[in-house]
């Protein structure tokens, strides 16, 4: 007969003995609770969280700084507005300005039809 650690209130008891003297806990329970696997519930759930949080945080932010990726109607005006500006350099020849001109009209002509509205 060796002594061992109760279970529930860490008393020590003999190892026949069914039940702990001091608090009533059945030694059957103490083999099943060493036997059974300990579950690691949560181990991972805070990281998890963490980052949750910062991609938030991130979202938000830029969401208040305007910063994201550009729409296309901008992507579009933009192109007209570079177009104008090529048709107005100094060196092209009158008829490349005037074929550039063209291209610039049709490009705005093809924004009023895709968006209702001037670029």
């Amino acid at each position: 007969m060796a002594l061992v650690k109760c279970w529930e209130c860490g008393a020590k008891i003999s190892d026949s003995a069914q039940q702990c003297p001091k608090c009533g806990a059945s030694q059957d329970e103490s083999a099943e609770k060493a036997e059974a696997p300990k579950k690691n519930n949560g181990g991972c759930l805070g990281p998890i969280i963490l980052v949750v949080v910062i991609f938030i945080a991130l979202f938000i932010v830029a969401a208040i700084n305007g910063s994201g990726p550009p729409s296309q109607k901008s992507i579009d005006r933009d192109a007209i507005d570079s177009c104008w500006e090529t048709q107005g350099r100094k060196d092209l020849s009158p008829a490349t300005q005037r074929f550039e001109a063209g291209v610039c009209y049709k490009m705005e002509d093809d924004f009023k039809a895709k968006y209702g509205v001037s670029p």
